[in-house]
């Protein structure tokens, strides 16, 4: 009843706190909407300044990958042509050129395939005639450096880096374009990106005696470069018609020697390809994405190398080659993907600034409404409480430290037959018994705070058995005051007793059961070894004789009546002399507590008599005959007997009873 009540008083504070919205959503509109659009923008102005940071730091660092992209693409650049110009002066590519014999031969095909081998990146070292006809060629495979032998070398006199390489003047090089690898006629599969480097070798005087040609293997410098944007966006490589050399997809590149004209910047985004075209370097800015762009010239060294190397190498005016433009492209989500809005604790954090927002108006507009709620609210409480303490189902009284008696409730009233005025400041211990007075005193001095069974005195001098449970409250020590409850437990000590007789008894005659004769049993054996009784403790043993007749011959309804008569019959000889059961059927047990076996003999004799003598007359109006044989025991100290055992030598006495004709005692 006390959780509905404050689930009642919780339901009805909902109801206040929906009408006071009903009464105040309009300024609470009002405040809520000017603050929360004022929130809303500041949030939105410093959200674009912190994307704009975010996106000025990718620009810088795009900047700083496309610096390291060109000082890449220089050093690769420059590695060729160190190479070929350290190739062109050993004194075994001069002594062929001279000699041009099998020894010679020999001995260049083993210096260019150590070169191959220690260098590891040439796919091809060439030696081609003033005719483009190969004299010498050492190919790097899985295996390592092989030379082609001189029936499978090839005329390479139609192609474009050989006719560069023709018309060279004097110190220097030809650095082809960066492409795809063609053998007799066909680009190579699995494709294999090179560059080619040439220089025309020529003799003491001048004069042009063959041409040298490096194939360098540009698949791990593309690698290299594309390894640079794994993280910051992604890198791409153009070459000076449009074309890509590196793209994040890889379908898009070589599209002009695959046959793929639409593979190119402009068809990919004209206004980017265009503002390329227009400026060596810069950026373009959409809505999604942000690309910045840097014309590459291969060949200057001006920020890759010292002084002393751009002046004394002169590779700088010597190298050939078309410009490359490398892009980074980064999306917005890109470089918006470590914005630290996006954690969750700083949405968490955003949404608690509303809510706290929210909190803070509503806890303004309130604030003078709760003052008047509270009043009611507490008036109402207090009413609540005093109806709940006065009407509740079960008795309540207030007593002070003296134990007086300050406040009842109507329904102690109704138990005790008193009136209010018959109470009130009397002592509690005065309508007690002296045992519950004891137990309740003891409880207060204990603060016991359990249940309690007393007996309380009614007006018309009656004990009603009551159930109690005492709250007391105190200063340090001192007792002020208590509550207790009361309740009226007659009716349920009443079915306690029932359920005990239920849980001792048989059903059917109201004998004791064999479970409460071995409890029986144990009692009287204390007892004995206490010396509170006498020394001899008997049992009988007692069946009845052919009841199985008298249940084939009246029915079994006779049997329960004739059982019913002779457990009569039997409490009434025995009074208080032993405790009677039933132990199943048609047996029964008689325990004697005190008795010998005289007395023992007596008792059975007493009942074998007026058992014969007995006449039972059944529902149908039938008359009921019947004997019984009884067998004893006397308990032996000596041997410490249980029950079971006791039980056994009388049913032992009972069976040479039967055995004797029945209708007999034998002890």
């Amino acid at each position: 009843m006390v959780s509905s009540v404050f689930q009642g008083v919780d339901d009805l504070m909902i109801r206040e706190q929906l009408d006071f919205i009903k009464r105040c959503w309009l300024q609470l509109a009002m405040l809520l909407g000017v603050t929360y659009l004022l929130m809303t923008l500041i949030l939105v102005f410093g959200r674009e300044v912190y994307d704009d940071g975010l996106k000025s730091r990718t620009a810088e660092r795009h900047q700083y990958l496309l610096d390291l992209a060109e000082s890449q693409i220089h050093e690769f650049i420059l590695r060729i042509t160190q190479d070929i110009q350290q190739l062109s002066i050993l004194p075994s590519v001069s002594e062929y050129l001279a000699l041009p014999n099998a020894v010679n031969r020999r001995t260049l095909e083993e210096t260019f395939a150590a070169t191959s081998h220690i260098y590891g990146r040439y796919d091809q070292i060439r030696l081609l005639d003033l005719k483009g006809q190969e004299l010498i060629r050492v190919n790097y495979h899985a295996g390592g450096p092989v030379a082609v032998p001189q029936s499978l070398l090839q005329n390479k006199a139609d192609r474009y880096y050989t006719r560069e390489g023709m018309q060279l003047n004097p110190g220097e090089f030809y650095l082809s374009p960066l492409d795809l690898n063609v053998e007799n006629g066909e680009i190579e599969k699995p494709l294999k990106p090179v560059i080619r480097a040439v220089n025309l070798l020529r003799n003491s005087s001048g004069k042009p005696q063959a041409l040298l040609i490096l194939n360098y293997r540009a698949g791990d410098f593309l690698n290299n470069f594309r390894a640079l944007f794994s993280h910051g966006g992604r890198g791409m490589l153009i070459n000076n018609d449009g074309y890509w050399l590196s793209n994040h997809e890889r379908m898009n590149e070589w599209g002009w020697q695959l046959g793929q004209p639409d593979k190119q910047i402009s068809q990919w985004n004209p206004e980017l390809w265009l503002k390329i075209q227009d400026s060596k370097f810069g950026r373009f800015d959409s809505e999604s994405e942000m690309v910045s762009f840097r014309t590459i010239q291969p060949s200057s060294f001006d920020k890759l190398v010292d002084g002393r190397f751009a002046s004394s190498s002169g590779l700088k005016q010597d190298v050939k080659i078309q410009s490359w433009y490398a892009l980074v492209q980064s999306t917005r989500d890109q470089w918006l993907e470590d914005a630290f809005y996006h954690h969750p604790a700083v949405k968490l954090f955003i949404f608690s600034l509303y809510l706290a927002t929210f909190a803070l108006i509503w806890l303004f507009l309130k604030h003078k409404a709760d003052k008047k709620l509270n009043a009611e609210q507490q008036a109402r409480y207090t009413s609540e409480l005093e109806d709940l303490y006065y009407n509740a189902p079960i008795g309540y009284l207030t007593i002070d430290a003296e134990t007086r008696i300050t406040n009842a409730n109507r329904k102690i009233l109704e138990y005790l037959q008193y009136g209010r005025e018959d109470l009130l400041g009397h002592r509690l211990t005065d309508i007690l018994s002296p045992d519950s007075h004891k137990e309740l005193m003891a409880a207060i001095t204990t603060r016991h705070s359990g249940e309690l069974r007393m007996e309380a005195r009614c007006k018309d001098g009656s004990w009603l058995p009551v159930n109690s449970a005492i709250s007391s409250k105190f200063d340090g020590t001192a007792l002020t005051m208590s509550r207790c409850s009361v309740q009226d437990i007659s009716l349920q000590m009443e079915l306690e007793q029932r359920l005990r007789n239920l849980a001792n008894t048989d059903a059917l005659t109201g004998a004791y059961n064999r479970r409460y004769t071995e409890i029986l049993f144990l009692e009287a054996l204390e007892h004995l070894a206490d010396g509170d009784l006498g020394g001899e403790l008997s049992i009988l043993v007692l069946d009845i004789d052919h009841f199985k007749a008298i249940n084939d011959n009246y029915g079994h309804g006779a049997g329960d009546e004739v059982l019913v008569a002779f457990t009569k019959l039997c409490l009434q000889c025995i009074g208080s002399k032993g405790h009677f059961s039933r132990f199943g059927g048609e047996e029964f047990l008689v325990l004697m507590p005190q008795s010998d076996s005289a007395q023992a003999v007596r008792l059975a004799e007493k009942i074998r008599q007026e058992t014969e003598k007995l006449v039972v007359e059944t529902s149908d109006r039938r008359e009921v005959r019947f004997t019984v044989s009884i067998g004893i025991a006397v308990y032996q100290h000596s041997s410490h007997e249980n029950l079971d055992q006791l039980i056994h030598r009388a049913d032992e006495k009972l069976y040479e009873a039967k055995r004797s004709g029945r209708n007999r005692v034998v002890g």
